[in-house]
């Protein structure tokens, strides 16, 4: 085990902590009344929205498991690497699942597709920082550095997740993603 300077690895794992707290909050203000829908072939708005928060929902449970593998106070090479690579699944399945869900039935279905699709290329590109953090992870200065890079790429990934959001509302004038999210069974944990 690596001995650390009197409180670091809290330090390292509040850190951990508050990079995925405001994950809650990522679908926050989203609006409210009915959904209505075009004919443009997608899947309905409210299944749509509701697969959105689903897979945000899903990351922000996988990846608060992983902070809790390293809160536990093991701070170990082995520790972090499980819980990086844990992570780093994670922010995979999100992608994959974002990929999965195709365009919304509205009017601006493709532009919220195109989004999503943007946003799972970013993701894509957090992953490979996390394995790069990883495969650089070396001594006890080494571990802090990990910490350090992921972090920060949780905290990206966390505002990408929220401005996807927000540019979803922006492209759809008559507001109907707003209402989707809004009647989304899975969106009501993230919201509230």
């Amino acid at each position: 085990m690596i001995h650390y300077p009197k409180g670091v690895p809290r330090r390292i794992a509040l850190i951990l902590v508050l990079s995925v707290a405001g994950t809650g909050l990522l679908v926050a203000g989203c609006g409210s009344s009915d959904t209505t829908a075009s004919s443009s072939g997608g899947k309905p708005a409210a299944e749509w929205a509701d697969g959105i928060c689903s897979a945000v929902d899903t990351w922000k449970t996988s990846v608060s498991a992983s902070i809790d593998q390293v809160k536990s106070g093991n701070l170990t090479k082995e520790a972090l690497v499980t819980a990086a690579n844990d992570a780093k699944a994670a922010t995979e399945i999100l992608v994959t699942d974002l990929a999965n869900l195709g365009a919304p039935d509205i009017e601006a279905g493709q532009k919220a597709k195109d989004t999503v699709s943007t946003l799972s290329g970013e993701l894509q590109d957090e992953i490979a920082s996390i394995q790069d953090a990883i495969d650089t992870t070396s001594g006890a200065s080494g571990l802090i550095s990990t910490v350090s890079a992921i972090t920060a790429t949780l905290s990206t990934v966390q505002t990408q997740l929220s401005t996807a959001l927000s540019e979803l509302k922006s492209v759809d004038a008559k507001g109907e993603l707003d209402d989707a999210f809004s009647q989304a069974d899975s969106c009501s944990g993230l919201t509230s």
